[in-house]
């Protein structure tokens, strides 16, 4: 691979799930933290970091939802 090449693969492994990110099927990750109030992109969010991946998970109500209904309150992420 390039240099360019390489830059582009360590891009996709960062950053902000995308839709299309998960058309392959289920991935598998570990929480690490929750970041909250975090501000990206101009404006305030809620962000769930792996310690498995670089890229992160923003929080909206329905996937916070299903989070705290499957995993629980898990007051160590917050």
């Amino acid at each position: 691979m390039s240099d360019y090449s390489d830059k582009i693969a360590r891009a996709k492994q960062q950053g902000l799930y995308k839709v299309a990110d998960l058309n392959g099927g289920e991935v598998t990750h570990t929480i690490s933290h929750l970041l909250e109030d975090y501000v990206k992109f101009d404006r305030e969010m809620d962000i769930l970091c792996f310690s498995d991946t670089g890229k992160q998970l923003q929080v909206n109500l329905t996937n916070g939802e299903w989070l705290i209904k499957n995993l629980g309150e898990a007051q160590y992420l917050l």
